[in-house]
Parts: structure tokens; C-alpha cells; sequence
């Protein structure tokens, strides 16, 4: 699994979309978070934490994780280099792993910097007043958990398709629709028990679950079942492909 990870990660810096990617996911919080004046501006909305962080920035990764995902497979199935590929002694789990935990990594990367909001957050608080760590560690906890499990949406979908710009658009569409709309739906229905049923099966109601601090074992099993899940289909769609 490791040589692919190391491939991959080579390939995502190479091409120079590593850097833009990480680069503009962080241009973007910076600007909407300090500089901008918009309904995500820390300073402005008069509340010392990074909750409108954590709201912004899955909207973000929207975006950056298709980047980095639609060229995991696409491109080696549309140049014939998979075959290449799964010539090789290595398993169609280390290939598929590998290429996940390489974007799950850049992806990583490019929160990491974001840590750095915790000081200035924290000049903004009165004298010995203390950052909620439990809504701090949630908050990264649940965006980590965000970005496996759309990183593994993107090789899924990577898998199935030949061109890379297919591939991309069809990610941001079903990761757009699977945070948000199960929401939008759940909103419109007359009963409780049915709007909590709908939402649910949304990745935004977890997440945000998580964010409040609150670790259960139903959000928690959602992000790691589904991300498991969407790699188990990856798996076995290569199978298929080896099997042609």
C-alpha cells in the first residue's frame, strides 16, 4: 500500500494541484474568515471560536477533494496503465487504500495550517477566557472524519469513470447532494420521526453533531462505515476491471 501512497502523493505534487489546491482552500478560509466582510467573518460576528470555520470549510472540500480524487483511477483506466497496475504483486485493496490515504493526506495537509486560527481566535477573547476545547477537538474530529469519507466518494467515482472532468463534476454533485440536500428534503416532511430519519442519512447532520463536542457512536460509525463502504466498492469495481 505504501509505494502506491508515495506514488501518488509524488503524482498530486508533480502536477502542481497539490499546491493550488491546498493553497486556494486556504486563501479562501483566510479571506471569508478575517478579511472579508461576509456572514462568515470571525471578527465581525462578535463571537471568539471557530464554529463559522467549521461551517466554511466542507464547502470548501467540496471542491478541493474532486480535484485531488478524479485523476486516481480515471486517467490509469483511460491510458491503459491500470492494466499496468494490477499487473504488478501488489493487492486491489494496497491500490485502492493507497490512493485514498494519499488524498485523505493532501487533504489533511491542507488543514493542518488552519491550527494557526486557534491563536488568533484566542486574541480575541477577554482575559482568562478559554477556548471551548471540547467544540475545538469535535470540530476537527468531525472535518477529518468529512474529508475521509468524501475522499473515498472521489476514487469511487474515480473508478467509474474514464475522464477526469466527469469524474470531478459527479463527485461534487453527489457530495453536495449527500451533505446538504438529505437536509433540504428532511426540512420538508410533517413528522419528527421521519425528518430525523431522512436527515440522518446526510452527512451534514452528522457532522454537525460532531461539532457540537459531541462524540457518539452513531456519527462516529456513519463516517467510518460509509468510508469503509465506498472503498469496498471501489474494490470491487477494479476486480471487474481486472476481470475484463
Amino acid at each position: 500500500m505504501w509505494p502506491i501512497f508515495i506514488k501518488e502523493i509524488k503524482t498530486v505534487f508533480d502536477d502542481v494541484i497539490g499546491f493550488v489546491a491546498i493553497g486556494l482552500f486556504l486563501i479562501i478560509n483566510t479571506l471569508f474568515l478575517w478579511v472579508i466582510s461576509s456572514s462568515f467573518n470571525i471578527i465581525q460576528s462578535g463571537f471568539a471560536d471557530l464554529t463559522l470555520f467549521f461551517e466554511l470549510a466542507p464547502w470548501l472540500l467540496l471542491i478541493v477533494i474532486p480535484a485531488l480524487s478524479m485523476r486516481s483511477f480515471s486517467e490509469e483506466i483511460k491510458t491503459g496503465t491500470i492494466e499496468l497496475l494490477l499487473s504488478k504483486p501488489v493487492s486491489i485493496g494496497s491500490i485502492v487504500w493507497g490512493k485514498f490515504f494519499a488524498i485523505f493526506f493532501v487533504g489533511f495537509l491542507a488543514v493542518l495550517p488552519t491550527l494557526s486560527y486557534i491563536y488568533f481566535v484566542h486574541l480575541l477573547l477577554p482575559d482568562e477566557t478559554n477556548l471551548d476545547k471540547g467544540m475545538l477537538l469535535g470540530g476537527y474530529i468531525g472535518l477529518l472524519l468529512f474529508l475521509a469519507m468524501f475522499a473515498a466518494l472521489g476514487v469511487f467515482v474515480s473508478s467509474v469513470s474514464r475522464q477526469q472532468t466527469t469524474a470531478f463534476l459527479v463527485s461534487l454533485f453527489l457530495g453536495f447532494g449527500h451533505f446538504y440536500l438529505w437536509g433540504q428534503l428532511a426540512n420538508s416532511l410533517p413528522s419528527f420521526f421521519w425528518y430525523k430519519w431522512v436527515s440522518n442519512m446526510g452527512m451534514q447532520a452528522h457532522y454537525t453533531s460532531i461539532n457540537r463536542g459531541i462524540l457518539s457512536t452513531g456519527d462516529l460509525s456513519y463516517f467510518i462505515g460509509g468510508t469503509v463502504f465506498l472503498l469496498v466498492l471501489t474494490q470491487y469495481r477494479i476486480q471487474k476491471l481486472q476481470a475484463q
